[in-house]
C-alpha cells in the first residue's frame, strides 16, 4: 500500500502542477467578477474541482501505468516544465497584445515574438540542465507550484470588498416568454433608456423636433439628477425610492454589500415591486444588466429557478474566456484568432441574424405584443440608448462612426412602437408610464425623465425643472397608479417652469483643434484598429469623441489624406486633462476622397503608465465645392478600379476604393466581414483577355450552397462552398473593352421555397482579392 502511494505521488503528483496552473486563471476570472456570473461560488468550487481532478487524471495516470518506461523521467520533468511554461505564458506573455493578433508584422512585433517564445522555452531549457535534480524533488517543486496558486486565490478571495456575492441571480434568472404581453386594465411601464441625460435628449431633439410629439402628453423633469450615476445604482433607486448608502464626498459606500442593497430595496416598503404585489399586480423586470434588481419570486412574476443551463452558460464563458490566455500570439497571429471574448454577460440576448440588443427589442415587440389575462401589471425595461458601443444609427440601421444622439433617436423609435401598441389595444389612457435615463453618456448626473399619468393629455409636453432625484419616480408613479405609498409624489411639489432651450452647466468637455497644416509627406501607415467613437460632420468642422474612463489624452493628432496620396493635412494639440471630444477647422480641401486617421499619445488613470493609439474612421470623407460629407463608399466619381497585378491584402485596417462593401460590414484583422447583407461589388478594370482573380477565405459561417458571381449583363462564375470553407478559390473573367463591376452573393444549397434563389445571411471573412 505504501508502495502504490509512493508511486502516485512521485509519478503522478507533477500532474497536479500542470491542473493548478490551468484552474486558477479562471478561478480568478470569477473571484473578480462574480457579479458577472450566474455560476455561484459552490458551482465554481464544483467546477474547479472537476477540472482540476479531470486533468491531474488526464496527464497523471499516464505517468503512473508508464513509471517503468525508459523515458518515464524524462516525461515528468517535461510535465513540471510545462507547468511553468504555462504559468508564464498565462501570467505575463498573454497581455503583450492586449488580446488580439496584430495587424502588420513589423520589427517590433517580430521582437516580441521571439521573447514570448523565449519566455515560453526557457523552462524547458533549463529543466533539460536540471532533469536530473528536477527529478529528484518533483513532489516538492510541484507542491510549490500547487501552493503558490494555492496562495493567489487566497489573496484574491479574502482580500477587503471581496466577500462572496450576495447577488440572488445566482440562484434566480428571469423568463422573456412574456416581456411584450401588457395587463388588459392598467400598466405601470418603467422604461430606463440608458446614458439618456438631459443635454443628450436635447440636442437629439434639436436633431429630431419630430421626437417631441410622442412626449406629448407627458410631462418633463429636466433637473433631476441621479446621484450615483451608474445602472446598477440609479435603477433600483428610480424603481425603489431607496437610494445606495453613500460616502460623506458622494460616492458609493465601498463597506455596503451591493447584492444586500437590491434584495432589501427591492422589498421596502416603497418599492413598486412591493407596492405592486399587495395589489395584487402582476411584476416583471427585464434588466439590461444584472445588477439592477432582485430576481426572487417574491419580487417579480418572470422569475425563475437557475437550473443546469444557467449554470453550465456561465461555465462555458469561463473556460472561453481563460483557455486562449495559454495561447502565444505568434500562434494566434497566424489564426486571426481574437482572445479578448469577455463581455458583460447580460441575460437577454444581443444576437440573432447579428441583430443588436434595440434592433431585437424592436422586432420582439413588433411580432409579440399582445393583452394578457392579468388585469394589472407592473412592467420594468431596459433600452441601450445612448450607451456604449455606439453601433446603430436613427433607423436602428447598424452604421459606422454614429454620433450617440442618433443612436439615442433610434433607440425612442422602440418607444413610439410602445405607445402606438398600447393605443391601439386601447391602454394608452390608462396607462402610468415613466421613461427615464440612469445616468448620462459621460457618467454624470445630469439625467432626464418624462412622466405620463392616466388619463393625461396635454397639446404639448409640459417642461417642470423642479429640482429632484431619480429616486423620486418610484412615489410619482405609485402615486399616480392610485398605490398606497409613504412617498412624495413630484407633482405634489411646486412646480418649476422650465425652459426648453436651456441645458444645465456641465463640463465642456471639446477643444478645438488648431487650423491645418499641410503634409509635406502625406502618411501611408496602416493603423491598427478602427476607431469606434462617436464622429460626425457638423457646420463643415469634424467633431470627434474619444471618451474612455481609463486613460487621459495627453495629445491628439488628426491626419487627413486623399486617395492619391497627393494632398495630405494634419492638426495637433496638446490636450488638457478632462478633454476628450475635439472640433477641427473648416474642412476646406480640395475636392476629392479623404482617410481620416487619429493619433492619441495617453496616459492610463489607473497607473499612469503611457502609450500611443492610432486609429482610422470607418468612413471616407468627401470633399467637394467647399462641402464635406462623410460616407461608407467611394462615391462613384472617384472609384479606383483593381488593376492588373495588384492584390488587395483586406486584413489591413484601411478603406478602400476598389471595394464597395455594404453598411454593415467592416475591415479588421481579419479582413472583410459582411455579415447581413451577403455581397459586396469589386470595381474592375477593362480587360484585354481572359483574367485569373483569386478570393483568399479566412472563414465562411453558413450552410452549404454557392458563390453566385455576376457582373451587370452576365453571370461569370458559380463556386460550391462548404459549411466552414477556408483557403481561396479563382474566379476566370472573360475579357473586357470596359471597366465593369463584379458582384458576389451567397445562395443556399436547400432555400426555403423549392426553385427559388434565396440570398442568406452569413459571416464571410475575406482575406485578399488579386487580379493576375
Amino acid at each position: 500500500m505504501k508502495e502504490t502511494v509512493r508511486n502516485i505521488l512521485k509519478w503522478g503528483y507533477p500532474a497536479c502542477a500542470v491542473a493548478a496552473v490551468v484552474v486558477s486563471p479562471g478561478v480568478f476570472l470569477f473571484l473578480n467578477n462574480r457579479d458577472q456570473f450566474t455560476l455561484s461560488p459552490v458551482g465554481m468550487l464544483v467546477l474547479s474541482v472537476l477540472v482540476f481532478a479531470g486533468i491531474t487524471a488526464l496527464w497523471g495516470i499516464p505517468l503512473i501505468l508508464l513509471r517503468n518506461w525508459r523515458h518515464a523521467r524524462k516525461w515528468t520533468v517535461f510535465t513540471l516544465a510545462s507547468s511553468i511554461a504555462l504559468l508564464l505564458q498565462c501570467q505575463f506573455s498573454s497581455s503583450f497584445f492586449n488580446g488580439s493578433a496584430p495587424v502588420e508584422v513589423d520589427f517590433y512585433v517580430v521582437l516580441i515574438y521571439l521573447l514570448q517564445f523565449a519566455l515560453v522555452a526557457a523552462p524547458f531549457v533549463l529543466a533539460y540542465f536540471v532533469r536530473h535534480w528536477l527529478f529528484q524533488n518533483a513532489i516538492r517543486v510541484t507542491s510549490i507550484i500547487v501552493l503558490c496558486q494555492l496562495a493567489m486565490i487566497g489573496a484574491t478571495l479574502f482580500r477587503p470588498n471581496s466577500s462572496v456575492s450576495e447577488y440572488d441571480f445566482h440562484d434566480y434568472s428571469f423568463s422573456e416568454v412574456g416581456k411584450f404581453t401588457f395587463a388588459s386594465e392598467k400598466n405601470l411601464i418603467v422604461l430606463v433608456v440608458d446614458c439618456m441625460g438631459e443635454q443628450l435628449f436635447k440636442e437629439m431633439a434639436r436633431n429630431y423636433p419630430e421626437i417631441l410629439e410622442t412626449f406629448r402628453d407627458f410631462t418633463c423633469f429636466d433637473h433631476i439628477t441621479s446621484p450615483l450615476p451608474r445602472t446598477m445604482y440609479a435603477v433600483p433607486a428610480m424603481l425603489t425610492g431607496i437610494n445606495f448608502p453613500r460616502t460623506a464626498d458622494g460616492q458609493p459606500d465601498e463597506t455596503a454589500s451591493h447584492g444586500a442593497y437590491l434584495r432589501e430595496a427591492c422589498r421596502a416598503e416603497t418599492s413598486l415591486f412591493r407596492l405592486c404585489r399587495e395589489a395584487g399586480w402582476h411584476r416583471e423586470g427585464y434588466p439590461f444588466i444584472m445588477q439592477t434588481i432582485s430576481y426572487a419570486p417574491e419580487v417579480i412574476n418572470n422569475s425563475t429557478a437557475n437550473g443546469f443551463a444557467e449554470q453550465q452558460y456561465s461555465a462555458w464563458k469561463i473556460l472561453q474566456m481563460t483557455f486562449p490566455k495559454f495561447i502565444p500570439d505568434f500562434f494566434l497571429h497566424m489564426t486571426g484568432y481574437n482572445k479578448d471574448v469577455f463581455e458583460t454577460l447580460t441575460q437577454v440576448a444581443d444576437s440573432g441574424n447579428n441583430l443588436l440588443y434595440d434592433q431585437v427589442f424592436y422586432s420582439r415587440l413588433s411580432k409579440e405584443f399582445h393583452v394578457g389575462t392579468h388585469a394589472y401589471g407592473l412592467k420594468y425595461l431596459h433600452l441601450h440608448g445612448g450607451h456604449d458601443p455606439v453601433r446603430t444609427d436613427e433607423n436602428l440601421e447598424r452604421k459606422h462612426g454614429v454620433m450617440v444622439y442618433r443612436q439615442l433617436r433610434g433607440s425612442l423609435r422602440i418607444l413610439e412602437l410602445l405607445l402606438q401598441k398600447l393605443k391601439d389595444a386601447g391602454l394608452y389612457d390608462a396607462a402610468t408610464i415613466v421613461v427615464a435615463g440612469d445616468h448620462t453618456e459621460r457618467y454624470t448626473p445630469e439625467s432626464i425623465a418624462f412622466v405620463k399619468r392616466p388619463g393625461e393629455t396635454h397639446s404639448a409636453m409640459v417642461v417642470n425643472s423642479l429640482e429632484c432625484q431619480v429616486s423620486d419616480l418610484a412615489a410619482t408613479a405609485a402615486k399616480a397608479c392610485g398605490l398606497p405609498t409613504t412617498g412624495t409624489s413630484l407633482f405634489e411639489k411646486e412646480a418649476c417652469q422650465g425652459d426648453w432651450n436651456a441645458t444645465r452647466q456641465t463640463q465642456n468637455n471639446t477643444i478645438s483643434l488648431p487650423p491645418w497644416q499641410r503634409m509635406t509627406e502625406p502618411s501611408t501607415i496602416v493603423p491598427i484598429s478602427f476607431h469606434n467613437r462617436s464622429c460626425d460632420i457638423q457646420d463643415n468642422r469634424l467633431f470627434i469623441e474619444c471618451k474612455d474612463d481609463n486613460i487621459h489624452i495627453k495629445t491628439f493628432t488628426i491626419q487627413v489624406v486623399d486617395l492619391t496620396g497627393a494632398n495630405g493635412f494634419q492638426a495637433e494639440i496638446a490636450v488638457p486633462e478632462g478633454k476628450d471630444s475635439f472640433f477641427t477647422s473648416p474642412l476646406d480641401f480640395p475636392d476629392g476622397v479623404y482617410r481620416i486617421m487619429m493619433k492619441t499619445q495617453f496616459a492610463y488613470v489607473y497607473d499612469g503608465t503611457e502609450g500611443t493609439s492610432q486609429k482610422i474612421l470607418h468612413n471616407y470623407l468627401v470633399c467637394q465645392n467647399g462641402k464635406a460629407s462623410s460616407q461608407p463608399n467611394v462615391p462613384e466619381q472617384w472609384t479606383t478600379p483593381i488593376q492588373l497585378g495588384e492584390t488587395l491584402n483586406l486584413r489591413k485596417v484601411w478603406l478602400f476604393p476598389q471595394v464597395c462593401t455594404p453598411d454593415d460590414s467592416t475591415f479588421g484583422n481579419i479582413g472583410l466581414t459582411l455579415m447581413k447583407e451577403p455581397s459586396f461589388v469589386l470595381h474592375l478594370p477593362q480587360l484585354p483577355k481572359p483574367t485569373s482573380l483569386k478570393i483568399s477565405l479566412l472563414f465562411l459561417s453558413a450552410d452549404k450552397g454557392r458563390l453566385h458571381v455576376s457582373t451587370q449583363l452576365t453571370t461569370a462564375q458559380e463556386v460550391q462552398v462548404d459549411d466552414h470553407m477556408k483557403g481561396s478559390f479563382v474566379l476566370e473573367l472573360p475579357a473586357t473593352k470596359a471597366p465593369m463591376d463584379l458582384q458576389l452573393n451567397f445562395y443556399k444549397k436547400y432555400p426555403l421555397f423549392f426553385g427559388n434563389k434565396q440570398s442568406f445571411p452569413l459571416t464571410l471573412k475575406i482575406q485578399s482579392i488579386s487580379l493576375r
